[in-house]
C-alpha cells in the first residue's frame, strides 16, 4: 500500500469512499491518511448518517431497506424506483 505522501504528495485533497458504513470504518479510512471519507449507499440509507454516528455506539441498518424506510430518509419516489434495481437494496 502507498502511503498518501508518496502517491499523491501532501498538496492533494484525498476523498476515500466505498463500502463505509460504520463510524469506525470512515475512522480506520481517516487513520489511513484519508482527508475526507465518501459515504454512498449507506447515506442513501440513512440521511443523517453524520449526526446518527456522533452517538456511541451507533450503527446503521443495512440493505434490503423497504420502501418506508427510503421515504422516512427523504427520498423521493423516482429514486427509490430507480434503487429498485440495485440487487439486494430495495425490499418488496
Amino acid at each position: 500500500m502507498y502511503k498518501r505522501q508518496e502517491a499523491v504528495g501532501p498538496e492533494v485533497a484525498v476523498i476515500a469512499t466505498g463500502g463505509v458504513w460504520t463510524p469506525a470504518q470512515a475512522d480506520e479510512v481517516l487513520a489511513h491518511g484519508a482527508d475526507l471519507v465518501g459515504l454512498g449507499r449507506a447515506a442513501i440509507g440513512h440521511a443523517r448518517w453524520p449526526v446518527e454516528a456522533a452517538r456511541p455506539g451507533w450503527e446503521p441498518q443495512r440493505p434490503p431497506y423497504t420502501v418506508e424506510h427510503l421515504r422516512e430518509n427523504a427520498l423521493g419516489e423516482a429514486f427509490i424506483d430507480y434503487m429498485k434495481r440495485w440487487p439486494d437494496f430495495v425490499q418488496e
